[in-house]
């Protein structure tokens, strides 16, 4: 686990120092509603925890991460208008957290085509 840490604070600290926003925006489409909704509920929680702890400890470089977080039910095409939208409107840096392989399927290849970074959570332990 200290190693996804460091990557993650790492690309974080990277992405901080071209940012002029005063939090650091990171997205996530994931089914907070519908028959996967406990596995989105609960990697929403594990990463919001995991945020507050960075963040009552400063931040990265003096920014607090902000996790912005939309609700797919666990349908692609919900999940792909989720990934406009934090891309183009929120403007996050980083999406991370997306459940499932079916909504991955559709939510990678935006991502990628729009040089927004994907952060895996395979084992989040």
């Amino acid at each position: 686990m200290w190693i996804l840490k460091t990557l993650f604070a790492s690309s974080m600290l990277l992405f901080a120092t071209f940012t002029t926003q005063a939090e650091i925006r990171v997205g996530t489409s994931l089914p907070l509603s519908g028959p996967a909704q406990s596995l989105g509920k609960n990697m929403a929680i594990g990463i919001e925890s995991y945020f507050s702890a960075i963040n009552a400890n400063g931040g990265i470089a003096g920014q607090q991460l902000q996790l912005i977080k939309y609700d797919d039910g666990y349908i692609p095409s919900l999940a792909a208008e989720n990934m406009h939208k934090l891309i183009d409107k929120d403007q996050v840096i980083a999406v991370m957290g997306n459940v499932g392989t079916p909504t991955a399927a559709v939510t990678v290849p935006i991502a990628n085509a729009k040089k927004n970074i994907v952060i895996w959570l395979h084992d989040w332990r």
